[in-house]
């Protein structure tokens, strides 16, 4: 079992600071943050399982080039995984925190890529967890994103995803939701510009946008389905590893 720990950030930062310390200070101080254990943990697990934590690692990033398709932030990844088949199957967990009303605006953030990609990659949102591709959760205590992936190989098994609630608005948890998105369908990394819709840290009630880099980071690692139909969906066999992106 591989578990890498990163975060998707929302940070608070009021305009008239951001007026007062610059237009691109309130970016800067928005960098990602990496709590001390989850970085020794990560570092554990790439030299324990020595699994390609990044480019340099002894496992392939990607089953395709990494410039396939560009300018991206591929080599920023520790994986590029990819599904086997689409449409992926999406259960929300109806638990005290759902509401018909929050799986719509995470289906709204799942769709933009739905979008992006010219319909390539498809979803379904499934009543049952039996056959659920990707299982999403809702947590009012954070406003933070989670997502952990299975893989075997490059190829993802499965999807356990946590979109935070506290103190956001609907357009912030449809950027979560988008970004966390981006992970489920195979992004094992982060991108290097808060530009990118990918990038580890979200300013509260700014424009998230799904960027070119960001589609063509994503159509790197399904090389392949942009030059063919995307086949059946069929679960691979074999170990499975985990990795876990908070």
């Amino acid at each position: 079992m591989v578990r890498e720990f990163d975060q998707y950030y929302y940070r608070l930062e009021s305009r008239m600071k951001s007026m007062k310390m610059g237009a691109n200070s309130a970016r800067r101080i928005s960098q990602p943050r990496i709590s001390q254990l989850p970085l020794i943990l990560t570092l554990a697990a790439c030299l324990i399982f020595a699994h390609g934590c990044g480019s340099g690692g002894s496992s392939p990033v990607a089953n395709c080039s990494l410039d396939s398709f560009t300018p991206n932030y591929a080599r920023n990844a520790s994986h590029l995984l990819t599904w086997p088949g689409f449409p992926l199957n999406v259960f929300f967990v109806k638990d005290s925190n759902y509401s018909t009303a929050r799986q719509d605006i995470a289906v709204a953030g799942f769709t933009e890529w739905v979008d992006a990609t010219g319909g390539a990659l498809t979803f379904q949102v499934v009543s049952s967890s039996a056959n659920a591709d990707i299982t999403v959760k809702f947590d009012p205590t954070t406003a933070n994103g989670l997502t952990e992936l299975h893989f075997q190989g490059l190829q993802m098994t499965h999807a356990d995803m946590e979109i935070g609630l506290k103190n956001v608005s609907a357009a912030d948890v449809q950027c979560v939701a988008a970004h966390e998105f981006g992970h489920a369908l195979g992004i094992d990394g982060h991108s290097d510009s808060s530009s990118d819709l990918m990038s580890p840290v979200h300013v509260i009630g700014e424009p998230c946008p799904l960027t070119q880099r960001d589609l063509n980071t994503m159509k790197t690692g399904y090389c392949g389905v942009f030059s063919r139909a995307v086949g059946p969906h069929r679960r691979p066999s074999g170990p499975e590893s985990i990795v876990t992106i908070q």
